[in-house]
């Protein structure tokens, strides 16, 4: 008899996971479909876009920066840095 109770104990166990999994999967489904959403709302660059633009405008070019050290292979270089 304590057999039969701890078997029909598992299966329902079985049962009550398998439900949390499905509620689990379908959290992870509507997550996901908000961030698409999310995403096609958004218009224009993302902000990791808009800090790297920002960054190479600020920083030197690195050619420029080789001639005025005077790496570029050119005789002398600028007495200006």
């Amino acid at each position: 008899m304590a057999l039969r109770v701890t078997a029909e104990w598992g299966t329902s166990e079985t049962e009550a996971s398998l439900g949390d999994k499905q509620a689990a999967k379908q959290r992870r489904r509507e997550n996901r479909d908000e961030r698409e959403r999310a995403k096609t709302e958004r218009a224009g660059e993302s902000p990791a876009q808009k800090a790297e633009a920002i960054r190479r405008a600020t920083e030197p070019d690195p050619r420029e920066q080789d001639r005025r050290e005077g790496l570029d292979g050119s005789v002398g270089g600028d007495t200006a840095a």
